[in-house]
């Protein structure tokens, strides 16, 4: 897996995955992905995508839940 980009978009994810971007902002918004937002750009570290193959999951809460909570849109 070195040769994979330090970072990466949604589509470039998806693809290395060989799923849909669906599934990836799925796994994102699970939790099991994690992002970073810059901007308006959502990025996948490579690190983050090798720890989701190896566990199943990155262990972190997504950013946008800590914002859908604040907006009260968040489902508990």
């Amino acid at each position: 897996m070195n040769d994979l980009p330090p970072v990466m978009n949604v589509p470039e994810t998806a693809e290395l995955l060989r799923v849909s971007q669906s599934t990836v902002w799925r796994l994102i918004r699970g939790g099991r992905l994690r992002a970073t937002r810059i901007g308006r750009r959502v990025l996948i570290t490579r690190q983050a995508v090798e720890t989701l193959l190896e566990n199943g999951t990155s262990g972190v809460i997504p950013w946008y839940w800590e914002l859908e909570k604040a907006r009260g849109g968040a489902r508990a």
